[in-house]
Protein backbone atom coordinates (compact mmCIF):
# COMPACT_ATOMS: atom_id res chain seq x y z
CA UNK A 1 0.00 0.00 0.00
CA UNK A 2 2.80 2.47 1.14
CA UNK A 3 4.35 1.54 -2.54
CA UNK A 4 1.70 2.22 -4.54
CA UNK A 5 1.07 5.23 -2.97
CA UNK A 6 4.66 6.57 -3.91
CA UNK A 7 4.24 5.32 -7.63
CA UNK A 8 0.99 7.01 -7.37
CA UNK A 9 2.25 10.27 -6.29
CA UNK A 10 5.52 10.10 -8.42
CA UNK A 11 3.18 9.69 -11.65
CA UNK A 12 0.87 12.48 -10.72
CA UNK A 13 4.06 15.11 -10.41
CA UNK A 14 5.59 14.03 -13.26
CA UNK A 15 2.06 14.15 -15.13
CA UNK A 16 1.59 17.51 -13.12
CA UNK A 17 5.10 18.39 -14.57
CA UNK A 18 3.96 17.51 -18.04
CA UNK A 19 0.66 19.31 -17.92
CA UNK A 20 2.59 22.35 -16.67
CA UNK A 21 5.32 22.42 -19.62
CA UNK A 22 2.08 21.93 -21.92
CA UNK A 23 0.74 25.01 -20.49
CA UNK A 24 4.61 26.94 -20.65
CA UNK A 25 4.62 25.98 -24.43
CA UNK A 26 0.97 27.51 -24.77
CA UNK A 27 1.51 30.43 -23.01
CA UNK A 28 5.35 30.56 -25.32
CA UNK A 29 3.15 30.44 -28.59
CA UNK A 30 0.88 33.12 -27.30
CA UNK A 31 3.38 35.38 -26.41
CA UNK A 32 5.50 34.49 -30.21
CA UNK A 33 1.88 34.99 -31.87
CA UNK A 34 1.78 38.61 -30.11
CA UNK A 35 4.80 39.59 -31.11
CA UNK A 36 4.66 38.73 -34.64
CA UNK A 37 1.24 40.85 -34.73
CA UNK A 38 3.29 43.65 -33.30
CA UNK A 39 6.39 43.29 -35.22
CA UNK A 40 3.89 43.46 -38.61
CA UNK A 41 2.28 46.63 -37.12
CA UNK A 42 5.68 48.17 -36.71
CA UNK A 43 6.55 47.03 -40.39
CA UNK A 44 3.43 48.94 -41.83
CA UNK A 45 3.82 51.70 -39.92
CA UNK A 46 7.41 51.94 -40.84
CA UNK A 47 6.48 51.16 -44.70
CA UNK A 48 3.88 54.05 -44.64
CA UNK A 49 6.71 56.37 -43.18
CA UNK A 50 8.96 55.70 -45.73
CA UNK A 51 6.23 56.40 -48.46
CA UNK A 52 5.65 59.57 -46.70
CA UNK A 53 9.06 60.67 -46.50
CA UNK A 54 9.73 59.75 -50.64
CA UNK A 55 6.57 62.17 -51.41
CA UNK A 56 7.36 65.09 -53.96
CA UNK A 57 7.60 67.59 -51.63
CA UNK A 58 9.58 65.97 -49.34
CA UNK A 59 12.17 65.16 -52.14
CA UNK A 60 12.66 68.30 -53.37
CA UNK A 61 13.05 70.15 -49.63
CA UNK A 62 15.72 66.80 -49.35
CA UNK A 63 17.14 68.64 -52.96
CA UNK A 64 17.17 71.59 -51.31
CA UNK A 65 15.43 73.05 -53.86
CA UNK A 66 12.51 75.62 -53.29
CA UNK A 67 8.77 74.11 -53.46
CA UNK A 68 7.08 74.81 -56.12
CA UNK A 69 4.29 77.12 -56.24
CA UNK A 70 1.17 77.77 -58.77
CA UNK A 71 1.43 80.53 -60.82
CA UNK A 72 -1.82 83.22 -60.75
CA UNK A 73 -2.06 84.92 -63.84
CA UNK A 74 -3.70 88.52 -63.28
CA UNK A 75 -6.03 89.74 -65.81
CA UNK A 76 -5.08 92.07 -68.10
CA UNK A 77 -5.17 95.66 -67.15
CA UNK A 78 -7.30 97.61 -69.89
CA UNK A 79 -5.75 100.78 -70.84
CA UNK A 80 -8.03 103.63 -70.30
CA UNK A 81 -9.27 105.15 -73.72
CA UNK A 82 -8.72 109.10 -74.13
CA UNK A 83 -12.37 110.39 -75.47
CA UNK A 84 -12.37 111.38 -78.94
CA UNK A 85 -12.12 115.17 -80.19
CA UNK A 86 -15.90 115.62 -81.44
CA UNK A 87 -15.65 116.37 -85.31
CA UNK A 88 -17.92 119.02 -86.13
CA UNK A 89 -20.61 118.93 -88.24
CA UNK A 90 -20.57 118.90 -92.23
CA UNK A 91 -23.35 120.79 -94.29
CA UNK A 92 -23.93 122.36 -97.49
CA UNK A 93 -25.71 125.36 -97.76
CA UNK A 94 -28.10 123.92 -100.11
CA UNK A 95 -29.08 121.48 -97.58
CA UNK A 96 -30.10 124.49 -95.06
CA UNK A 97 -33.23 126.35 -94.39
CA UNK A 98 -33.95 129.62 -96.20
CA UNK A 99 -34.98 131.75 -93.44
CA UNK A 100 -35.58 134.99 -95.48
CA UNK A 101 -34.75 136.08 -98.74
CA UNK A 102 -34.88 138.42 -102.03
CA UNK A 103 -33.77 137.91 -105.48
CA UNK A 104 -32.14 134.36 -103.70
CA UNK A 105 -32.67 131.30 -105.72
CA UNK A 106 -31.41 128.07 -104.55
CA UNK A 107 -33.95 126.03 -106.70
CA UNK A 108 -32.68 126.28 -110.14
CA UNK A 109 -31.61 123.07 -112.18
CA UNK A 110 -28.31 124.75 -114.21
CA UNK A 111 -26.52 128.07 -114.24
CA UNK A 112 -23.18 129.01 -116.26
CA UNK A 113 -20.73 131.54 -114.88
CA UNK A 114 -19.11 134.48 -117.63
CA UNK A 115 -16.00 132.35 -118.27
CA UNK A 116 -18.04 129.03 -119.52
CA UNK A 117 -18.22 126.91 -116.60
CA UNK A 118 -21.82 125.06 -115.99
CA UNK A 119 -22.75 124.56 -112.96
CA UNK A 120 -25.72 121.36 -111.65
CA UNK A 121 -25.30 120.74 -108.51
CA UNK A 122 -24.79 122.57 -104.15
CA UNK A 123 -24.76 126.19 -106.22
CA UNK A 124 -27.39 129.12 -105.18
CA UNK A 125 -28.10 131.93 -107.49
CA UNK A 126 -28.35 135.72 -105.97
CA UNK A 127 -29.02 138.70 -107.85
CA UNK A 128 -31.07 137.50 -110.91
CA UNK A 129 -34.55 137.42 -111.40
CA UNK A 130 -37.62 138.48 -113.56
CA UNK A 131 -38.62 140.85 -110.64
CA UNK A 132 -38.40 144.54 -112.31
CA UNK A 133 -39.00 146.55 -109.29
CA UNK A 134 -35.93 147.94 -107.00
CA UNK A 135 -34.67 145.67 -104.11
CA UNK A 136 -31.51 144.92 -102.68
CA UNK A 137 -31.17 140.79 -103.06
CA UNK A 138 -30.13 138.85 -99.95
CA UNK A 139 -30.10 135.59 -98.14
CA UNK A 140 -30.40 134.68 -94.44
CA UNK A 141 -29.58 131.35 -92.62
CA UNK A 142 -29.73 130.41 -89.11
CA UNK A 143 -26.34 128.78 -88.38
CA UNK A 144 -26.89 128.86 -84.04
CA UNK A 145 -22.90 128.75 -83.32
CA UNK A 146 -22.68 124.93 -84.49
CA UNK A 147 -19.87 125.45 -87.33
CA UNK A 148 -16.33 127.10 -87.32
CA UNK A 149 -15.83 127.21 -91.17
CA UNK A 150 -17.61 128.42 -94.60
CA UNK A 151 -15.76 127.19 -97.77
CA UNK A 152 -16.88 127.51 -101.62
CA UNK A 153 -16.77 129.20 -104.84
CA UNK A 154 -17.91 132.65 -105.86
CA UNK A 155 -18.75 133.43 -109.56
CA UNK A 156 -20.67 136.11 -111.35
CA UNK A 157 -23.42 134.06 -113.77
CA UNK A 158 -24.11 134.38 -117.44
CA UNK A 159 -27.39 136.47 -116.82
CA UNK A 160 -25.64 139.23 -115.24
CA UNK A 161 -26.39 142.16 -117.76
CA UNK A 162 -23.49 144.36 -119.65
CA UNK A 163 -22.85 147.19 -117.77
CA UNK A 164 -23.68 146.67 -114.50
CA UNK A 165 -21.61 146.41 -111.02
CA UNK A 166 -22.32 144.16 -108.43
CA UNK A 167 -20.79 143.96 -104.97
CA UNK A 168 -21.36 141.01 -102.87
CA UNK A 169 -20.97 140.85 -99.25
CA UNK A 170 -21.06 137.90 -96.44
CA UNK A 171 -21.54 138.83 -92.85
CA UNK A 172 -21.78 137.14 -89.87
CA UNK A 173 -24.19 138.82 -87.42
CA UNK A 174 -24.47 141.64 -89.71
CA UNK A 175 -20.21 141.75 -89.31
CA UNK A 176 -18.88 141.54 -92.57
CA UNK A 177 -16.79 138.52 -93.19
CA UNK A 178 -16.00 138.68 -96.39
CA UNK A 179 -16.41 141.72 -100.36
CA UNK A 180 -16.01 140.92 -103.20
CA UNK A 181 -15.72 144.52 -103.91
CA UNK A 182 -17.16 146.38 -107.11
CA UNK A 183 -17.05 143.82 -110.07
CA UNK A 184 -18.72 143.30 -113.18
CA UNK A 185 -19.10 140.27 -115.78
CA UNK A 186 -15.04 140.43 -116.16
CA UNK A 187 -15.15 137.83 -112.99
CA UNK A 188 -12.98 135.16 -112.36
CA UNK A 189 -14.30 132.07 -110.29
CA UNK A 190 -12.87 132.48 -106.88
CA UNK A 191 -12.42 130.02 -103.84
CA UNK A 192 -13.06 131.72 -100.65
CA UNK A 193 -12.43 129.93 -96.92
CA UNK A 194 -13.77 131.72 -94.10
CA UNK A 195 -14.04 131.78 -90.29
CA UNK A 196 -17.63 131.70 -88.97
CA UNK A 197 -17.20 130.36 -85.39
CA UNK A 198 -19.88 131.26 -82.65
CA UNK A 199 -21.84 132.74 -85.91
CA UNK A 200 -25.62 132.64 -85.39
CA UNK A 201 -27.14 134.11 -88.56
CA UNK A 202 -24.89 134.15 -92.03
CA UNK A 203 -26.26 136.23 -94.91
CA UNK A 204 -25.61 137.12 -98.11
CA UNK A 205 -26.20 140.70 -99.41
CA UNK A 206 -25.46 141.92 -102.88
CA UNK A 207 -25.86 145.65 -104.17
CA UNK A 208 -25.95 146.29 -107.65
CA UNK A 209 -26.15 149.56 -109.43
CA UNK A 210 -26.47 151.07 -112.98
CA UNK A 211 -26.75 154.41 -114.72
CA UNK A 212 -30.38 153.04 -114.80
CA UNK A 213 -30.48 152.68 -111.16
CA UNK A 214 -30.94 149.36 -108.62
CA UNK A 215 -32.58 145.92 -109.78
CA UNK A 216 -32.56 142.38 -109.10
CA UNK A 217 -31.78 141.20 -112.52
CA UNK A 218 -28.74 143.74 -112.84
CA UNK A 219 -25.85 141.26 -111.45
CA UNK A 220 -25.69 137.20 -111.11
CA UNK A 221 -23.49 135.52 -108.36
CA UNK A 222 -23.34 131.92 -108.50
CA UNK A 223 -22.54 130.24 -105.16
CA UNK A 224 -20.98 126.91 -105.69
CA UNK A 225 -20.44 124.06 -103.26
CA UNK A 226 -20.77 126.29 -100.22
CA UNK A 227 -19.70 123.92 -97.16
CA UNK A 228 -20.19 124.43 -93.28
CA UNK A 229 -17.86 122.76 -91.24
Amino acid sequence: MGAFDKKTKRNIGLGSLIIGAIAILANISQIIDAWDKLFDKDTKTNTQTTIVAESPNNSNQEKNEPPQTEKVTQPPTETPTEPQPTEPPVDYLNNLTLSDSKCFHNDEDIAEDTVGNTYTSRFLVIGESNDWFESKPYGMYYLGGKYKTLSGTIAVGKNSKNGYIGDLTILCDDNSIYDTGQVGKAFAPTEISLNVEGCQWLKFSLFTWSSDGIACDGMQFILSDFKLE
